[in-house]
């Protein structure tokens, strides 16, 4: 009888202790599969901040190569009916240094003057006069070329007056072949006509600025 009861103990010691194993692997395995799965969305955070890194580091040196127009007008400098070129992303400031810097009358305090704008294609950079003032403006570009008021006769104007409509883009080299053009084929008709004289592109950037008649 003794016998029977230490065989009976030491199974249930075994079974206990057996128990004990199975409960401590399953614990186990439930903290290794948490900290697995911490360690995936950890590093899921790391690689879509590294892609947002990447993404903004290529915006930028997208800027950097492409290249927009913009006029600078006032007291500067270097004066002229031409667009300059720049990097995107440029601030105005940039662009009056491409034209000089501003001249010795130059009101520097006015609060048309933002040097710290960031350009977009197109814009008129301004920079004020001393005892200027220009009613209905608030920065140093919101003075746009933009509908003017009349438009240019494209079959009367000589190349110092289509240089001097200060149509983007269109310059000394683009007004002696309209007039040649016209020289040698008679008045220009239409649209179709002025891009046989300077192309379908720099034509179509005329069109809203210019009448044929």
């Amino acid at each position: 009888m003794e016998i029977r009861k230490k065989i009976i103990g030491s199974l249930l010691l075994i079974l206990a202790f057996g128990i004990c194993l199975i409960i401590g692997y399953n614990f186990s395995k439930v903290n290794s599969d948490n900290k697995g799965s911490d360690i995936f969305v950890e590093d899921k955070k790391i690689a879509a901040t590294q892609d947002n890194t990447t993404k903004e580091t290529a915006g930028a040196s997208e800027d950097t190569y492409k290249k927009i127009h913009v006029y600078v007008r006032g007291a500067v400098k270097k004066q002229s009916p031409y667009s300059i070129e720049i990097s995107a992303g440029s601030l105005y400031e940039d662009a009056i240094k491409q034209a000089g810097g501003p001249s010795d009358e130059a009101d520097l305090d006015s609060p048309l003057y933002t040097p710290q704008k960031k350009l977009k294609d197109e814009d008129i950079v301004y920079v004020p006069r001393k005892g200027e003032n220009i009613s209905g403006n608030n920065s140093v570009s919101s003075i746009s070329q933009s509908n003017p008021s009349s438009k240019l006769n494209i079959n009367s104007a000589t190349e110092e007056e289509i240089v001097a409509k200060k149509i983007s883009r269109i310059g000394k080299a683009t007004a002696a072949k309209i007039v040649k053009y016209r020289n040698e084929h008679g008045n220009i008709k239409d649209i179709e006509d002025l891009k046989k004289a300077i192309g379908p592109k720099t034509a179509e950037n005329m069109a809203d600025y210019i009448s044929f008649n």
